[in-house]
Parts: C-alpha cells; structure tokens; sequence
C-alpha cells in the first residue's frame, strides 16, 4: 500500500448529479488540498469556482487515478448510485471514503462510528458543502482510526469473482429448489 499524501481526491463524471460543486465548495472553506479527478458538462463552472488548493486534472489513465486513489488520505463523494464503483476502487487501494449516506455507498462502505473496528469511511447526511465539511472535519479527528487493510479486505467482498460466486450459488439454490418442488426458501 502506497503512503498517505496531505490530499484528497474525487474522481467520477463532472456532471450535476455528482455534486462535484459541493465537494469543491467544501473544499474552497476548508482550505485542504483536493484532486478532482474527471471530466464533463460541470468541468468549465468547476474551474471557476476552485480556489488554488483544489486541483483540476480532467481525464486521466487508469494507473494515475489509481495512484491518487492509493496516495489520497480520503475519497470524498457526494453522489447517489445504486452501486458506486469508485467507492470499492478507493477502498481497494486502502483509502477511506467520505459519502453521501445514500444508495449503494451504504452497502459498500462501512461507517467507523457504527463499526469501529472494521470501518472503512464515514457518511454525511446531505448532498451540500456543509455536511461535506463537517465529515472532512470529523474524519481528521478519526483519520488513525482507519486501517488500510480493513478497507482492502473489505472491497475484496465486491470483486467480480465473489459476485459470480454467489451469483451462481444462487442459481444451483433456486434449480434444486425448483426440483425438489421446495419454493419457501426463495420466496417465490
């Protein structure tokens, strides 16, 4: 795992939904350095708003977005997904992840309050640049909580492998169910 660097870093589409302008926002009051990874509609009126200690870095190759996922001190994300790869991706290099406490990050990440052995981030409750500051200020508090590892071991439980594993588990459930004429396990 690479060491943690004085930054932190979103990557994702520059586009409304993300709310990269409440991440920027945040940032710009906090005076923290941030790395805004990506590209989109919102890029331009996110160059505008940005203050010196928020970097722009538009699109970059996969092994720089991993060096700066690795490298960051935290992933901050302030969207809405059903799932959200770039969560699992952060985690999978060791890094926390700040988010918004709704959709799929709540199944990914695992909030250091409620789990304070095995927590791999750390939710704030709404879409705007207060919250975000809140939570980046609570995180600094927590930071040596965090254990690298825990947020890697905890990502290896959305790898692709696991995924069909179940996935296939799953099937071979419902096909002997469907044999046997046993459907109350499924509920179907």
């Amino acid at each position: 795992m690479r060491q943690k660097q004085d930054f932190y870093v979103t990557v994702c589409r520059i586009v409304s939904y993300k709310n990269v302008s409440a991440i920027v926002q945040a940032f710009n009051q906090l005076g923290r350095n941030l790395i805004v990874i990506g590209t989109g509609a919102e890029l331009e009126m996110i160059r505008q708003i940005a203050k010196p200690n928020v970097q722009l870095l538009g699109w970059q190759p996969a092994e720089v977005v991993e060096k700066y996922m690795a490298e960051a001190k935290a992933f901050v994300y302030a969207a809405c997904e059903d799932f959200g790869i770039a969560l699992v991706e952060a985690q999978a290099g060791g890094t926390p992840v700040i988010a918004y406490a709704a959709g799929g990050a709540l199944e990914t990440v695992l909030d250091i309050r409620q789990h304070p052995e095995t927590g791999t981030g750390l939710f704030f409750p709404s879409q705007t640049a207060a919250a975000i500051v809140e939570a980046v200020e609570e995180f600094e508090q927590l930071q040596g909580k965090f254990q690298p590892e825990m947020a890697r071991l905890h990502a290896e439980k959305f790898a692709p492998e696991v995924f069909e594993q179940r996935y296939l588990a799953f099937v071979e459930q419902c096909y002997q169910e469907f044999l046997s004429g046993d459907f109350s396990k499924s509920g179907t």
